[in-house]
């Protein structure tokens, strides 16, 4: 069975990662190649904490954006090398951080729209690195439970990802079986999330199904 360690008092912390995450998914949103679902949005689990996925700029490079938590930064890493990096102790509201990473990825001559609104929030942050730690312990555990179960199954099956919008992790699973959505047809669906909630102890996984009744 996995274990998870507590994460009491995680909501103030919880709410500034939740802040920076849309940060960096303004960022994605605006350099990602288009992936089904949306894929391309998401956060991946690596071992040191979330990434983005390799975005190609105009120089033929790759920006990914991390957030480090053994380091307590976000990086921004072109290619192989780190460009830049912000702490995430430094006490900035989403704003700051958020324009902090704009300036740092705008490109002479580039007039990117970031849709600034995601991250938009005056607060000082408040980020506690014990309290950090454990929920990237949490986290940690859950994408590996998400893994081994998803090497159970047989179809297609989307990535382990984190959403920066709703702060959960989820996997995904569809069925063969098309199901009737409006006008169109799409394949039924198996969820499997693990939710952090909005206040300081809530945790909860979850598998949902979709259409909500028992896929055959």
């Amino acid at each position: 069975m996995t274990a998870f360690p507590t994460l009491d008092g995680f909501g103030p912390t919880r709410e500034t990662l939740h802040l920076y995450a849309q940060a960096i998914n303004t960022i994605a949103r605006v350099h990602a190649q288009e992936q089904p679902h949306w894929w391309h949005t998401s956060l991946k689990v690596i071992d040191n904490g979330l990434t983005s996925d390799p975005l190609p700029l105009p120089s033929g490079e790759n920006l990914t954006l991390q957030m480090d938590f053994p380091r307590q930064q976000i990086a921004l890493i072109t290619g192989q090398d780190l460009q830049e990096s912000f702490s995430m102790t430094a006490g900035w509201s989403g704003t700051q951080m958020g324009n902090a990473l704009i300036t740092a990825d705008c490109r002479p001559g580039s007039a990117w729209d970031y849709e600034r609104q995601r991250f938009a929030g005056d607060d000082p942050g408040i980020y506690d690195p014990d309290t950090a730690g454990r929920f990237f312990t949490a986290l940690s555990s859950a994408d590996r439970l998400f893994k081994r179960h998803q090497a159970t199954l047989s179809g297609e099956a989307g990535p382990v990802q984190l959403w920066p919008h709703h702060f959960d992790l989820s996997a995904e699973w569809y069925s063969p079986k098309l199901m009737p959505y409006g006008k169109d047809l799409l394949p039924a669906q198996l969820n499997l999330g693990f939710y952090l909630g909005d206040g300081d102890t809530e945790l909860l996984l979850l598998l949902q199904s979709w259409p909500f009744a028992t896929i055959g």
